[in-house]
C-alpha cells in the first residue's frame, strides 16, 4: 500500500502520462523523473513493517443536515443484535428502496465512521491505493430497485486495521445543482475546478458495533454483485479475444486463451488498469473475487495482439458455469493530465482525488464458458 500521500500523487501521475485510448502526444508521455526519485526516498523513510495504526489520518467526520436525509433509503444489518464481525463486514449490510425510483450509489461514497467520546470520525485511512484509483470519482455503479432490497455493495477496505467499537455506515448520493452543472459546462477551465464542494450530499446511515467474533464454518457465501458497466464507456480500439474457438475456457489452465487485440491502425497505449474475473447467474453479473491490478505501461502496436494475463489465484475454487473476463482502464483527457503535472512540478495545489471524476473509466470483456 502506498501510504505517502504525495507518493500516490506522484505515482499516479506516471502512471497516467502512458494511459489513453489513442496514442498520447510526446509531451504526455514526460514526467519529472526527480520528482518521482524523490517521492521514492520518502516511501524508503518509512520503517519497514511499521504499524498501519501510524500512518493514520482521522479527522472529524462532516456535519450531515437532517434535511438532507434520504428518507426513502434504509439500511440494515443481516444479524439481529446490531452487530457485526470484522471477518465477514463486507456481506453483512442491505439497503432498501422504499422510493417509487431506483437508486443508484457507488461504493466509493459508502463511508465508515467511529464514534469516540460521542463524537464521530472518519476511517478514510483504510481504504488501498490501487482500489481507490481503480474506482475513483464514483467509477463503479450498483443500483437498488424501486422497493427492493439489495445486498450493500463495500468498498474494499483492509479490515484489519479497522479497530473494535461503535461504528455507522454511511451511503452518500451526490447531487450537482442544476445552476451548478450549466455553470460547470459553460466553464473553459472545467479542469482546474473541483466543483464537488458545491455539490449536494444525500445520506443515509446505521450504527452498529464491531466485533471479533468467529464467523460459524457452515454460513453459506453470499454474492457480491459486479459494478453496472456503461455501454458507452466499451473500448472501441482494442478487445478480448478467447483463442479457444469453442468458447470454453479450462480452470485448469486458463492463462494463456484470452488476447487483447489491437484491432485500429494506430498504436493502443495503457497504464494502470484492472482485470476482473466475473461469473453470470440468473441474469445477473457478481463478482468472483478474482482480480489483478497492473501497474506499468503496455504498448500494443496496430494490428497486433498480445495475451491479456488473467489473474492466477483462485480459478480451482470457481464452479464451471458462464463467466466473463473483464479489462478496465481509467484515463483522463489530455489536459486534465497536463495540469496536474504541472501543478506538481511547480509544487502547487491541485485538484483533490475527489475532482478525479473527470475521468473516464473504460472496459472490455469476453465472455467464456469455464469447464474443469
Amino acid at each position: 500500500m502506498i501510504r505517502n500521500f504525495l507518493i500516490a500523487m506522484l505515482y499516479t501521475l506516471f502512471l497516467l502520462s502512458m494511459s489513453g485510448c489513442s496514442p498520447a502526444p510526446p509531451k504526455a508521455q514526460a514526467i519529472d523523473m526527480a520528482l518521482l526519485q524523490q517521492a521514492s526516498e520518502e516511501e524508503k523513510a518509512i520503517p519497514e513493517g511499521a504499524p498501519m495504526e501510524n500512518y493514520r489520518v482521522v479527522t472529524r467526520a462532516p456535519d450531515r443536515s437532517q434535511a438532507h436525509r434520504l428518507n426513502s433509503i434504509h439500511l440494515s444489518l443481516k444479524s439481529e443484535d446490531g452487530s457485526v464481525s470484522i471477518h465477514n463486514i463486507e456481506t453483512q449490510f442491505e439497503i432498501f428502496n422504499s422510493g417509487d425510483e431506483d437508486f443508484q450509489y457507488s461504493d466509493r461514497y459508502v463511508y465508515f465512521e467511529i464514534q469516540k467520546d460521542g463524537l464521530w470520525y472518519t476511517t478514510d485511512y483504510s481504504f488501498t491505493f490501487g482500489n481507490y484509483f481503480a474506482r475513483c470519482g464514483g467509477k463503479w455503479l450498483f443500483t437498488c430497485p424501486a422497493g427492493e432490497k439489495r445486498l450493500l455493495v463495500m468498498p474494499h477496505y483492509l479490515w484489519d486495521s479497522f479497530e473494535l467499537g461503535h461504528y455507522r455506515i454511511v451511503v452518500e448520493e451526490i447531487v450537482y445543482p442544476p445552476k451548478l452543472v450549466e455553470e460547470m459546462k459553460s466553464d473553459p477551465d472545467w479542469y482546474k475546478t473541483d466543483y464537488l464542494p458545491r455539490a449536494e450530499r444525500y445520506w443515509a446511515s446505521l450504527e452498529f458495533d464491531l466485533t471479533d467474533a468467529p464467523v460459524p464454518e457452515n454460513t453459506e457465501p453470499v454474492r457480491v454483485p459486479a459494478p453496472e458497466r456503461r455501454k458507452q464507456d466499451f473500448l472501441t480500439d482494442v478487445r478480448l479475444v478467447n483463442r479457444n474457438g469453442d468458447g470454453t475456457l479450462s480452470r485448469e489452465d486458463p492463462f494463456d486463451s484470452i488476447y487483447i487485440e489491437n484491432f485500429t491502425d494506430k498504436e493502443f497505449s495503457y497504464g494502470y488498469c484492472d482485470v476482473f474475473v466475473e461469473q453470470f447467474i440468473d441474469g445477473q453479473w457478481y463478482q468472483t473475487g478474482i482480480s489483478d491490478g497492473r501497474e506499468m505501461g503496455w504498448i500494443i502496436r496496430a494490428r497486433q495482439e498480445t495475451t491479456l494475463g488473467i489473474p492466477a489465484g483462485g480459478w480451482n475454487w470457481l464452479d464451471p458455469g458462464h463467466y466473463r473476463v473483464v479489462l478496465e482502464l481509467f484515463t483522463y483527457p489530455d489536459e486534465v493530465i497536463e495540469y496536474m503535472k504541472e501543478q506538481m512540478s511547480t509544487g502547487k495545489p491541485f485538484a483533490s482525488f475527489e475532482n478525479y471524476r473527470k475521468g473516464t473509466l473504460y472496459w472490455a470483456a469476453v465472455e467464456v464458458n469455464l469447464v474443469p
